[in-house]
């Protein structure tokens, strides 16, 4: 009985030797995964700030490239612009006032002022509203007769 009992405490320290070593690799593995998991969670912090840059940057990138587009918008007006006034100083050059250099409306009131100021033997050429003063225009500027034109315009308008 007594080797039965020797063998059992040599079990027991075996046993006993083995959870002390289980209990060692345990706290051992712990450690571990918490150094893993805070490693990972400074990783996660370090994409967050990354991404959050990124998408600071794309969004700067975006202002730019909407900043820009208003500029060349901007640029292509002021080119038209200036192509306007170019074909309004060359029709002024040759002695007819274009619409482009005063409003029609302006326009308007000075042919009506000039109107009052005329003679009761002198009239204006054309009538004194705005549709008139289109009319006109149109008459002027496109290579069809009169009549053609007039039929024209009651067709399509």
């Amino acid at each position: 009985m007594a080797h039965a009992a020797e063998q059992q405490l040599t079990h027991i320290r075996k046993l006993e030797e083995m959870t002390k070593q289980n209990v060692k690799n345990t706290v051992e593995l712990t450690r571990t995964l918490r150094d893993s998991i805070r490693n990972i969670s400074l990783q996660l912090n370090r994409v967050e700030a990354d991404l959050l840059d990124t998408q600071v940057a794309m969004e700067k990138q975006m202002r730019y490239s909407a900043a820009i587009r208003e500029i060349e918008m901007a640029i292509l007006d002021l080119r038209f612009s200036i192509t306007q006034l170019h074909e309004s100083l060359d029709v002024t050059s040759n002695g007819k006032l274009s619409s482009v250099l005063i409003n029609p409306y302006n326009l308007l009131e000075i042919l009506q002022q000039v109107s009052l100021q005329l003679t009761a033997r002198l009239s204006m050429l054309s009538g004194l509203t705005v549709e008139d003063m289109y009319i006109t225009l149109l008459l002027r500027y496109m290579l069809l007769p009169p009549p053609l034109v007039l039929d024209y315009l009651l067709r399509y308008l």
